[in-house]
């Protein structure tokens, strides 16, 4: 998952804005999962583009859609929670001619953002003197039209 955020884990809010690249991996020795983050500076549509590698077919998905580079953990990857039997992304968004709303296992309306998106963790050890992960809901606040293009107006 991927999107721009004013706020910075190493900077906190006085952080520039940041390009966030979240990702579950493969724990330590095979063992359960943990979520990293990667963080890019957010300089401009350009530097979002950076990571766009245009329309095509998702082969995950296996529709349509806008492709993206691979999410690459390295040396600056940021552990956000280690040693978790599972952590699933999902995405919140309206169900097709209906009111009510649905959590999707992935996002693919080209032409709307999702309401809120819910990472959901599960401990590996269930050990009561341990920290436990706890599932996050954040709503998704947009200031900018999906559809809209910097310079052209539709």
């Amino acid at each position: 998952m991927r999107f721009v955020s004013s706020y910075s884990l190493q900077e906190a809010a006085r952080g520039l804005p940041q390009i966030l690249e979240f990702q579950v991996i493969p724990g330590e020795h095979g063992r359960g999962v943990r979520l990293v983050v990667n963080e890019n500076l957010y300089s401009g549509p350009r530097a979002a583009g950076a990571f766009c590698l245009g329309p095509g077919r998702d082969s995950e998905l296996g529709v349509e859609t806008q492709r993206f580079i691979p999410i690459v953990v390295g040396p600056r990857s940021f552990v956000l929670a280690d040693h978790l039997a599972s952590c699933n992304f999902s995405y919140l968004g309206p169900l097709p001619e209906k009111d009510p709303e649905q959590w999707f296992p992935a996002w693919t309306p080209p032409d709307r953002w999702p309401l809120g998106i819910r990472i959901q963790m599960a401990p590996l050890d269930s050990s009561t003197g341990r920290l436990k992960p706890l599932t996050v809901t954040a709503p998704v606040h947009v200031n900018r039209d999906p559809n809209f293009e910097y310079g052209v107006e539709n």
